[in-house]
């Protein structure tokens, strides 16, 4: 299982979202890929904390890159 794997993982077993889920998911996943060292397990538990409130993840294909993205859906029923 890849890193981008294991968060997204993480994220789906994840109940219901936090403001800021997707800003810190971005920080942290960043700094998984940019350093390759030991402590990714501390920030997959950071980004389970941080996206604690979060449904589910969802997925789109950047359209100038081709790349995929993910990003934490919002609860529909959330007053935000």
């Amino acid at each position: 299982m890849t890193l981008e794997q294991k968060m997204i993982a993480v994220l789906n077993e994840a109940n219901g979202s936090n403001v800021g889920a997707w800003d810190m998911a971005n920080k942290i996943w960043d700094n998984c890929m940019t350093k390759s060292q030991p402590g990714n397990g501390a920030r997959i538990a950071h980004l389970r904390r941080v996206g604690e409130n979060s449904k589910k993840v969802g997925s789109f294909v950047f359209s100038s890159t081709q790349e995929r993205m993910y990003y934490l859906k919002k609860d529909e029923d959330s007053c935000e």
